[in-house]
């Protein structure tokens, strides 16, 4: 099989041709991506000192958010120490009052009950001297028992 020289000559220039225009690409993508990998580096230097300080507050933010934490723990106990000291002050307070006012209405309204016995006792008296007239022995059983109407 003999190929013709003028075919065999263009095949040989298409392949030389083809890879001189590949070789130039990758040449091309070469230099691109050296020129990106330098400007990405310039970047990662000047966002490293960024991350950096970000980290640093970060960390700072935490010891702050660590020892606020612990404040407000301890606040928080105090509140609630604070507040059942306060109940319990409440219901002891609550307790005297009740009794230094319920006290005064208990002896008032044994007074009251004292003296609307004694009004009755009273008025049963006067009932009685007119059956003391008709009766003489029952006048004289309540004179001698002056409790006889409690």
């Amino acid at each position: 099989m003999n190929l013709n020289p003028v075919a065999s000559n263009l095949v040989i220039i298409w392949y030389l041709g083809l890879s001189l225009i590949l070789t130039f690409i990758v040449v091309g993508l070469t230099m691109v991506l050296h020129k990106v990998n330098s400007r990405l580096e310039a970047l990662t230097l000047q966002v490293e000192p960024l991350l950096q300080k970000a980290d640093q507050a970060l960390a700072l933010t935490n010891e702050k958010l660590a020892t606020i934490g612990s404040t407000t723990e301890s606040l928080l106990a105090h509140g609630d120490a604070v507040a059942a000291t306060v109940e319990a002050k409440t219901e002891t307070t609550s307790r005297l009052v009740q009794k230094t006012i319920h006290s005064p209405f208990v002896s008032l309204n044994a007074l009251l009950a004292g003296v609307a016995a004694g009004a009755k006792a009273l008025r049963a008296r006067p009932s009685l001297s007119v059956l003391q007239s008709n009766k003489p022995q029952i006048s004289v059983s309540v004179m001698e028992n002056p409790h006889h109407g409690e």
